[in-house]
């Protein structure tokens, strides 16, 4: 291999670095703007939490990759073995990273030889998301920002997800389409025994 081609690989390998540490700072940031408006109200910042940004990145992901903006992806699973395995809803995608386990959301009933599955009554106090979309000619995150988040706080579902006081943890991500839309999830957690 000629030199050129390592002096490419190497402004390649650093061009990605540097991207992936503005998206890192970028997607901080938009939880610090979440964590400046719960802090108006006299609510506690939240910590910001990895597991939570791989959830809320795979779905802002998926949502630049199909062009919509939705919580549900895809068809709704079959079963609960399938739904565990799927990212059709936010609670999946938060499970597979690790957050929490399965066993935290959901318990299994029995009647006579029949098994049950039902979502915990505190299951929504431990995991939720909110997502956004910022259409293309809207610039760049930085300029978007000032209108996203400030936009969630008008709306009166998502300001109620925000200002939930039983949250303790936060993730954030965006990613930006092909055709330049950029798409936002915010997830938010509660761990078990806090």
């Amino acid at each position: 291999m000629t030199t050129r081609f390592y002096s490419f690989l190497i402004a390649f390998i650093a061009f990605v670095g540097i991207a992936e540490a503005l998206g890192n700072d970028l997607f901080r940031r938009v939880a610090e703007m979440v964590n400046d408006e719960r802090q108006k109200v006299g609510l506690p910042r939240l910590i910001y939490n990895e597991k939570l940004e791989q959830a809320a990145l795979s779905h802002s992901q998926w949502m630049a990759r199909v062009g919509k903006m939705e919580h549900l992806q895809g068809d709704k699973p079959h079963d609960f073995q399938d739904y565990l395995k799927s990212d059709h809803h936010h609670a999946t995608r938060i499970l597979k990273t690790g957050y929490l386990s399965w066993q935290d959301l959901f318990e299994v009933t029995r009647e006579g030889n029949t098994g049950h599955v039902r979502t915990k009554p505190d299951a929504d106090d431990h995991v939720s998301e909110i997502i956004a979309y910022a259409g293309p000619g809207t610039g760049n995150v930085p300029k978007q920002l000032p209108t996203v988040v400030p936009g969630w706080m008008k709306s009166p579902g998502h300001r109620a997800v925000i200002v939930k006081t039983c949250w303790k943890e936060i993730g954030a991500a965006f990613a930006v389409s092909r055709n330049g839309s950029t798409y936002y999830a915010v997830t938010f957690g509660q761990p078990i025994g806090q």
